[in-house]
């Protein structure tokens, strides 16, 4: 995904294809956020915006090749971030900037508020643990929530974040009690499924955390990705984070490659353009 829509790329990285049939009104979508079905990777969902008007959620069905917008029920909401249930296709969830969090039983067909009057309104990212299928909402400002029935209620947590602004959120694919949290505010850690917090990032202290990605194979390994610049790396559990060497830019995404935990891949803002 990216300020010029969707690009798809079957051979690692090295070559890209545009695939925004359906996406365009007029002009390229500006794509902030995607989600793969983890039971069938030809589904997937993306949330684009377009210059002077709100956002829309998008499927496709056949591998991005084309896309049919979804909108029964969604009020026109700003999407900022979708999540797909391990364990259930058809449950599908999207936060959104000014309307809390909504969900969907029909794999996106309809969809209904989430957690009405208890959810902050902006919603920087969600989660889904793929051990205890707990639903995870990171709030834009402070509030952190966390559901254990499919989004019908939310329990407020997040002890020891105070108003850090969190803007990107992972959940360690070992453990169904530890997350991560990134945001403003730096690095955080919880082992409690959310309950409480404690900073972890020192090495990057006081950065601005954008990107986030444990590596499924090393309980201890998470990659970070800063605003300012940069990839950090921790390989003890956030005690200690250290560079990673890369090209000068602003880190936008993370992404560990699933079937070589040893590829990881990095978005990025150049100053000279976007790549």
């Amino acid at each position: 995904g990216s300020l010029l829509g969707i690009f798809k790329s079957q051979d690692g990285g090295q070559t890209w294809q545009e695939k925004n049939n359906g996406l365009r009104i007029g002009v390229r979508p500006s794509v902030e956020t995607l989600a793969l079905d983890p039971q069938n990777t030809t589904i997937l969902y993306a949330g684009a915006g377009y210059s002077g008007l709100s956002s829309t959620l998008f499927k496709s069905q056949d591998g991005g090749e084309s896309w049919a917008p979804l909108t029964v029920g969604l009020s026109n909401a700003m999407i900022s971030s979708i999540a797909v249930s391990p364990f259930d296709a058809r449950a599908v969830y999207a936060g959104t900037r000014g309307q809390g969090v909504f969900a969907s039983a029909d794999g996106g067909r309809t969809w209904q508020r989430s957690g009405q009057y208890v959810l902050e309104t902006n919603i920087a990212a969600l989660g889904i643990s793929v051990i205890s299928g707990t639903v995870y909402a990171a709030g834009m400002r402070r509030g952190f929530y966390r559901s254990s029935d499919g989004g019908r209620t939310w329990e407020e947590t997040g002890e020891g974040i105070g108003d850090r602004s969190p803007s990107t959120l992972a959940l360690d694919p070992n453990s169904s009690n530890r997350l991560w949290l990134g945001g403003a505010g730096g690095l955080y850690r919880s082992d409690d499924r959310g309950s409480h917090w404690s900073e972890s990032g020192q090495g990057i202290a006081g950065a601005k955390v954008v990107a986030l990605a444990p590596k499924p194979s090393e309980a201890n390994t998470v990659y970070a990705g800063v605003w300012t610049g940069g990839v950090y790396k921790t390989s003890d559990g956030g005690i200690s984070w250290q560079a990673v060497p890369l090209g000068v830019g602003l880190v936008t995404g993370l992404a560990v490659d699933p079937l070589d935990p040893n590829l990881v891949y990095a978005g990025m803002v150049y100053l000279t353009g976007i790549k």
